[in-house]
């Protein structure tokens, strides 16, 4: 199926114990966001007050300007599996002794049946203004 993409760059560490707490906000927020693929045969219930969000963090550490798009090459290329979220976010970053350790990409993937790309930024900024207040309240939708 086919994938969308949205990324950001940041002037900035990401914090991933932050972003979990993000996500988990936005997950809480929007029904959609907890959409996982599942086998009708096989249903089950699926707990929604988990420690770690339902949407996959995944690490890499930054190489170049460039390494985003590798990581879009990739990932569209990949299936979605059976129980694994809709959503993926991309934490691309360097190390602390990195030459520009403050540069970073967030990049965000999802099956196009999830979200469109406007959808998709919006559930971006979204992520984002939640990690930068971890107590904000939202409307659930």
């Amino acid at each position: 199926s086919f994938k969308m993409a949205g990324v950001i760059g940041i002037d900035g560490h990401i914090e991933i114990s932050r972003l979990k707490n993000a996500l988990k906000l936005i997950e809480r927020r929007h029904p959609a966001a907890r959409s996982i693929l599942i086998d009708w045969n096989t249903l089950e219930e699926m707990d929604t007050e988990m420690e770690e969000p339902i949407t996959p963090i995944i690490e890499v550490k930054r190489k170049d300007e460039n390494t985003w798009k590798q990581v879009w090459n990739e990932d569209q290329v990949k299936g979605t599996k059976l129980g694994q979220s809709c959503l993926t976010v991309f934490v691309i970053q360097n190390d602390d002794g990195a030459v520009d350790p403050r540069k970073c990409e967030l990049v965000m993937t999802c099956l196009h049946a999830y979200a469109d790309g406007v959808s998709l930024m919006h559930l971006a900024h979204e992520m984002l203004l939640s990690y930068e207040n971890p107590n904000i309240e939202w409307e659930l939708k």
